[in-house]
Parts: C-alpha cells; structure tokens; sequence
C-alpha cells in the first residue's frame, strides 16, 4: 500500500513539472522580438511573420477597445451630469451650470451670426458637433459671448468661406478647422487678448505662431513672416492654392505643410534645424530642395510621397535622416552631399 502510495506521489510530480516547463515555453513563445536599434540610415524593412503581427494586433486591440469603452462611459456620464439637449429657433444646446453649450445649428442660412445668449443663458461653448459636416454656411461670425471653441467643431464645413472669432476666444484648435475647402479667410477681432489674423491666416496674439492657413487660401506664393518664430502643427494642412512657400528664421512643427498638392517650391532664406515628422509629407509637385548649412535632421515621412522630386541638396550638418524620410520618392536621381553623414546615406539610399 505505501509502494503504491509512494509510486502515485512520484507521477504527480512529475505531471506537475511537465504543465510548469509547458506554460514556461508558451510564455517564452508569446513574448515580442528584440527590437534592433536603427541609426536613421535608410535601410529595406523586414518582414514580419504572422506570429510577430498577431502579437501586435492583439495587444493594439485590446488597449483601444479598453480607451474606447472608458471615453464611451465617460461621454454617457457626462451627458447624464448636463442633461438633453434643449432646443432654441435654430440652435440646439446644453445647459451647464447654466450656461449655455451649443451642441447644433438646425437652421439652412448661409450667413450665421452667433448670438452672445440662447434663452438668457450666456453663450460660451461651441462643441465638436455644432456646426460638424454642415454644407450650407458660407459665412459665420462667432459673438464675444463664446471663450471656448472644441477641437472640430467646424471640421467638414465644406461651404465655409468666411469665420470671424469674437473678442473672448480663449481656446481653439488648428484642427477645428479641417475639411473645409472653401475656407478663405479666418479673421479675427482686434479686442481679442489670445488670437490674430494676418491676410486671412491665423495666429496667436503676438503673432509669433502661425496656427492656421486655411485651406482654400488663394495666394500662390506665401511668405512665412519675419515675425513668426513657429509655424504649427498641420498649419497649412492640404493648402492646395499655395505653390511656393518661403521660410526663414522659424521653427516648423510636425505635419506643417501635409498634403499641399500643388506645392512646387520650397525656398529656405536661413537654415531650419529641423524637418520634423511628416513636415512636407505628399508635396507631389516638388521637384527640387536644397536644404541650407545648419539643418541637422529630418524626420520620419518628411518628405514622404514626394512623387516628383528629382534634386536634392544635404549640407554637412545633417547629422539624422529618418528611414521614412524619402520613402515614395522614387523620380529622385540627384543628389549633391556634403558630409560624411550625406553621403553614406546616400549611398544606402540608392540600394
């Protein structure tokens, strides 16, 4: 009986250590590659095995279905916190702590003048769906009444000609203002303490941050001002009236100049140390850059899809040139270098 008991204990163990060594393999298998450290030259991509990828997806779908589900419940919360929508002519709002939060526009006239209050409840918030994807308004002028504008609150605006922002603007995105093609002029009041406008365009008050071209800005040279120390993040997004930009003395922010399809020519006055992430990304018409002593480093998908660029000048104080920078650029043929730096990545480039 003790043999039998002994004999029985022994397999147990033995059941036991051949689960642990098999959950110790799977752990290893599911865990991701190493990762090799790039120097920014260019070099061909490697390809990634199902194993690697499903790796990937799983845990990129897991952390934006859990963002999804928060940001979803947060929105309920909220909107049980703030109450219905209540209807006022052709305005749609929220009462907040009793001020008003416009939530939509129901009327069809091309012309909008905000009033500065909705049933004697002050004015003061424009949401991201008051006026997104109306395709009637051609001109709209925002009262001092409202300090806050959300983040594509006139996104898909495809009629918009005209907006005028009123003297309390306080906040405001550069992307409130994407897909809007016919957007010519984004003007603003001089009694406003954090926001300008210079021939249409916008920028802060002291007008050393260029905010926003908008998109249907019909000048086809523009010249960066001497004043302005930063151009920002997507400021000329799919600027498709602009053919020459010139730019000097400035800093530019990642997407600056994305998608302006008609871009034909880039002219720097001073040196830009940067070209950050996805600056020039989809310039088709580009056709020659020469990049001035001083500029240091070009980053990912810079100069991405430039379709029809054949020239190309790197001073010797490039010291980085991400991957990406050039991916799709395949018209490019001459290229004069400086540098050591310049030069092998040149050579990686053209294999």
């Amino acid at each position: 009986m003790l043999k039998k008991r002994l004999l029985l204990a022994v397999c147990w163990c033995l059941v036991l250590c051949l689960c642990a060594c098999d959950g110790m393999l799977e752990q290893q298998e599911s865990l991701p590659p190493d990762e090799s450290f790039t120097s920014g030259i260019y070099s061909e991509p490697t390809e990634e095995t199902d194993e690697e990828s499903s790796f990937e997806e799983s845990e990129h779908s897991t952390s934006v279905e859990d963002e999804y589900s928060f940001e979803e419940s947060f929105e309920e919360s909220f909107e049980e916190a703030v109450g219905d929508e209540i209807i006022s002519g052709d305005y749609g709002y929220i009462l907040v702590e009793d001020v008003a939060h416009l939530s939509a526009y129901y009327g069809s006239e091309t012309t909008v003048e905000l009033p500065d209050e909705l049933d004697g409840h002050s004015l003061t918030v424009i949401t991201k769906t008051a006026f997104s994807g109306n395709d009637k308004i051609e001109e709209l002028k925002i009262g001092n009444g409202v300090v806050n504008v959300s983040e594509g609150a006139f996104d898909g605006c495809s009629a918009l000609k005209t907006i005028e922002l009123g003297g309390n603007v306080a906040s405001m995105e550069s992307s409130s203002f994407d897909r809007c093609p016919a957007l010519e002029k984004i003007e603003v009041s001089s009694a406003n303490m954090y926001f300008s406008s210079v021939d249409g365009v916008l920028f802060n008050r002291d007008k050393s941050v260029l905010i926003r071209c908008p998109m249907g800005y019909s000048a086809e040279e523009y010249v960066i001002p001497s004043h302005t120390k930063t151009v920002g993040a997507y400021a000329f997004k799919k600027c498709s009236g602009i053919e020459k930009i010139e730019i000097g003395g400035c800093s530019l922010s990642e997407g600056s100049f994305f998608h302006c399809d008609n871009l034909s020519e880039i002219s720097f006055t001073t040196a830009v140390k940067e070209i950050p992430d996805y600056c020039f990304f989809g310039s088709v018409m580009l056709t020659e850059l020469v990049l001035e002593d001083g500029t240091e480093s070009l980053g990912e998908y810079a100069f991405f899809g430039c379709v029809a660029l054949e020239k190309l000048t790197l001073p010797e104080s490039i010291s980085y040139i991400a991957d990406t920078a050039f991916d799709y650029c395949d018209a490019l043929s001459d290229v004069q270098t400086e540098g050591d730096y310049a030069e092998q990545w040149y050579e990686e480039f053209k294999k």
